[in-house]
């Protein structure tokens, strides 16, 4: 939807790809030129709107421009995603984490003055490289019926001259708020609310789950991990295109160091620093696990060996053993986990990577060698013990089966039929040997 930065189109120019491998991301826009307000009907998941929700969502839509045409904003490009009804209002910004928090407050702002329980505005949509319909195909969700029809997206409207929407108004919108129960006051939507303190006023221990709610974050699901509370995201804050597959996640451990990240590969560069950042700009992060080495006197630094030790501990990596005396560990990835030989070459060339990135040098042999050791020491002495399966396991009538492919997907299948298990009640191994699968696709039975 906005502007690319040079070369970036030259992953895909003018043509499709199928399961593309590098997406854009939000660093990867030079400017934004375009903020969509997307107006979505409430209704299950994975099934087409009826003709009265998307009547009531473009009801909704016509609402909210007419408020903003009085504010003094420009005439907007509107058009019919298939199910919902957009606005889309032209802009000339930068690509700079001031923007994307405009951008947010804007939305919510909205969001707080006009969703009803049959309509909201999707606050999602924030994000620099958010992608949107190509008009004039079709959206498919679920099947097509007389009630929930497959219907084709279009554009309504689209003014002849492009007039972008001043960033004083986007400012005088993001500004207010009103909240639940109609009650109006006006707030600055950049201000967060702070961690909790004691009654005295010291800071207290940073409430990392009361932070992504002031954020305007939200959390899938919560998981227990051994050493700490691990938040699965519903979708991705630094690429919004990752929504909905629950690959990011928060992870607060027990001595109150905080990990973050996403499992795709064009994320693999952000962690937690890049989201308060993103979030919060320059004010104090809460205290890491430990103190930056170069602050500390040089008795006390940290080794290499000790810092990679470290990032894998705070990246939420788990060492075990299986019941044969064999070490693994186990990784987050996309809301599951993928369980690895601990001396798997998967592994060691995560390790090197991991160290180049720390380091911006190679590693040697020997440090590599020493965490690794470390690990498996970990896995014996400390960790728990599992028995692990490779491809298949039973497990209470039902049999999990292990893909393998880059998404670490795991189906369970029953008498019910097949579906994704996220968190599999059995340790599936993915190893060199272990082929890929392809996911299962719905289809004729053989030999109709």
């Amino acid at each position: 939807m906005n502007a690319l930065s040079d070369g970036i189109e030259a992953r895909g120019k003018n043509h499709l790809k199928s399961y593309a491998k590098n997406t854009t991301s939000d660093k990867e826009i030079r400017c934004r030129r375009w903020i969509l307000i997307d107006l979505d009907p409430e209704r299950p998941a994975g099934i087409s709107s009826t003709e009265q929700e998307l009547k009531l969502s473009e009801e909704l839509g016509r609402k909210i421009q007419g408020y903003l045409t009085d504010c003094g904003f420009p005439e907007p490009v509107t058009a019919l995603s298939g199910n919902g009804f957009y606005l889309l209002y032209p802009v000339e910004l930068p690509n700079t984490p001031e923007m994307t928090s405009l951008a947010k407050g804007f939305l919510g702002a909205l969001d707080s003055r006009f969703s009803t329980e049959q309509v909201k505005v999707d606050t999602t949509t924030y994000n620099a490289a958010r992608i949107t319909k190509l008009y004039g195909t079709v959206s498919c969700k679920g099947d097509s019926t007389e009630e929930r029809p497959h219907r084709r997206s279009k554009i309504l409207y689209a003014p002849k001259k492009r007039v972008p929407a001043a960033i004083e108004l986007l400012q005088q919108i993001a500004a207010q708020c009103v909240e639940k129960g109609n009650k109006k006051k006006t707030v600055n939507r950049n201000e967060k609310r702070e961690p909790a303190r004691s009654i005295s006023g010291s800071r207290m221990e940073f409430d990392l789950r009361l932070w992504l709610e002031s954020q305007e974050i939200p959390v899938a699901r919560e998981k227990q991990v051994e050493n700490g509370m691990c938040y699965v995201l519903e979708s991705c804050p630094w690429n919004q295109e990752h929504s909905k597959d629950n690959g990011a996640y928060v992870i607060q451990f027990d001595d109150g160091g905080i990990a973050a990240g996403c499992h795709h590969d064009s994320c693999k560069e952000e962690n937690w620093e890049t989201l308060w950042r993103m979030l919060e700009g320059e004010k104090p992060m809460p205290s890491a696990k430990k103190a930056k080495t170069e602050n500390l006197p040089s008795a006390e630094k940290e080794s290499p060996v000790d810092v990679l030790l470290r990032l894998i501990e705070e990246q939420g990596h788990i060492p075990f053993r299986s019941t044969e005396g064999e070490a693994f560990i186990q990784i987050l990835n996309k809301g599951g986990f993928v369980n690895y030989p601990l001396k798997s070459e998967y592994y060691q060339m995560w390790l090197r990577n991991l160290y180049y990135q720390t380091y911006n040098r190679g590693g040697r042999n020997d440090m590599i060698q020493a965490v690794m050791e470390t690990l498996v020491a970990k896995a014996h002495c400390q960790g728990k013990e599992y028995p692990v399966y490779n491809r298949f396991a039973f497990h209470e009538g039902r049999l999990y089966y292990n893909l393998a492919n880059e998404d670490s997907a795991v189906l369970c299948i029953d008498e019910s039929g097949t579906k994704c298990c996220n968190e599999p009640p059995v340790r599936l191994i993915t190893r060199k040997t272990l082929r890929p699968q392809p996911m299962p696709q719905k289809g004729n039975r053989l030999g109709n």
